[in-house]
């Protein structure tokens, strides 16, 4: 029966051989395949959850993405003792890759593929301002001149990346809230979750034209941001929450009922949140070793768009699985290329301290009891070597009863 329950979330996070690597490569995959329907026919409705479910594949895969950061990022905030460190550890995830997808994509695609004269191209300020405004995360519609403009979705370079700037402010918000001490308390940390859980709900019970609603940027924020909560929450309630078959069904149920009212929405993140934590929970062995140490998932995800574009350019009457199995050709590469070069030895750039630290982090999310607690921390002398465990209280009591050697010996432990 331990299937239908599953094991704990806690021990899944801890187990090397967990999907979780395998989920974000399968997520970045799906938004690939769900753009190769939309960049072939300019037609959102062409994409088939679409009609089903009211979101594509591809928006699906950004909710599973935002559903693993939330979870994923959260444990990173316990693990990292300053707030410095958290913040740099970001950065470092998003930019430095980002930046060089940018930059290749302005100077070396864009003159391949332009309609104007090289020397047009290059003295217009146009690639440079893409950059600085994809870089910056304005935007994900800025033009370059003469790209892609007879393909079906003309001049759009790089739309996914429009989601990173929701990704930013869910990892600004999420420290926050540990410096605020809302972690602190299960009383605050329960009121701030039931806040973004309605200001997600009341827009859709409102209808589809309320100010918020689904279509709009504060509607992307709720969304994403609920999806991104989910995540913190299943790592907040991981020692207690169990992923077998039996939560995902009973998500499935929710859902089915929920259809065609203002709550199928939320339904269906829930479901998905619930999905996404079972498909990491399965163990997958070798393939978990691979993408815990080669991860492609975000380059895949940066490089998608502007590869398939590519493709269309150069094969403007290809077919759809053409297109998709053509653009992996190229795209795999590249990611390999993006995770190799780039993103891997920025991530080795993170500060490590070399002994445990007492900052005001730390402090903000400690209580004798709260929803997040920081991880233990190995105990390390001034040369970096590790100390003996602290004596015990019976101990202590012990040795203040003997001799002033013993205390002695006490006070060097």
């Amino acid at each position: 029966m331990h299937w239908i329950y599953g094991r704990r979330l806690g021990d899944t996070l801890i187990d090397p051989t967990n999907g979780f690597g395998m989920l974000r490569l399968i997520a970045a995959l799906s938004v690939v395949f769900s753009h190769s329907f939309y960049l072939r026919t300019h037609l959102t409705a062409s994409e088939p959850l679409f009609t089903a479910t009211g979101f594509t594949l591809g928006q699906h895969a950004v909710h599973v993405f935002f559903v693993v950061s939330g979870l994923l990022v959260t444990a990173s905030l316990v693990r990292t003792p300053t707030l410095t460190g958290y913040l740099s550890a970001r950065v470092l995830r998003i930019f430095p890759a980002l930046a060089v997808c940018t930059i290749l994509t302005a100077f070396v695609l864009g003159p391949a593929v332009t309609s104007l004269p090289i020397t047009a191209y290059l003295t217009s300020s146009e690639p440079v301002l893409y950059v600085l405004k994809t870089v910056g995360l304005a935007t994900g519609h800025a033009p370059l001149p003469g790209v892609f403009d007879t393909n079906p979705v003309a001049g759009e370079i790089n739309i996914p990346v429009w989601t990173l700037k929701y990704e930013l402010i869910c990892y600004l918000a999420l420290a926050g809230l540990a410096v605020a001490g809302v972690f602190r308390s299960w009383a605050a940390t329960t009121f701030v979750v039931g806040v973004i859980v309605v200001a997600y709900v009341v827009p859709h019970l409102a209808g589809p034209n309320a100010a918020a609603g689904p279509a709009s940027a504060l509607g992307s924020l709720s969304r994403l941001g609920l999806c991104f909560t989910a995540g913190m929450l299943a790592f907040i309630l991981r020692n207690s929450l169990r992923i077998g078959l039996l939560a995902p069904a009973v998500a499935a149920l929710a859902y089915v009922l929920a259809r065609g009212t203002g709550l199928e929405s939320t339904a269906l993140i829930v479901l998905t949140t619930f999905l996404s934590l079972a498909v990491a929970s399965i163990p997958f062995g070798r393939l978990a070793d691979w993408t815990r140490e080669t991860d492609i998932s975000y380059g895949t995800y940066i490089y998608g768009w502007p590869v398939m574009q590519l493709m269309l350019f150069l094969f403007p009457g290809i077919g759809q699985l053409q297109l998709f199995a053509l653009t992996l050709a190229l795209l795999i590469p590249a990611a390999y290329l993006s995770w190799r070069f780039v993103e891997k030895p920025a991530l080795s750039l993170k500060r490590r301290p070399q002994r445990p630290q007492t900052s005001a982090l730390r402090q903000k999310i400690t209580a004798p009891r709260p929803p997040i607690a920081p991880e233990a921390v190995e105990r390390l002398d001034e040369n970096g070597e590790p100390l003996p465990p602290p004596p015990s209280r019976r101990r202590i009591q012990a040795a203040l009863r003997t001799s002033p050697q013993g205390r002695l010996r006490l006070a060097r432990s």
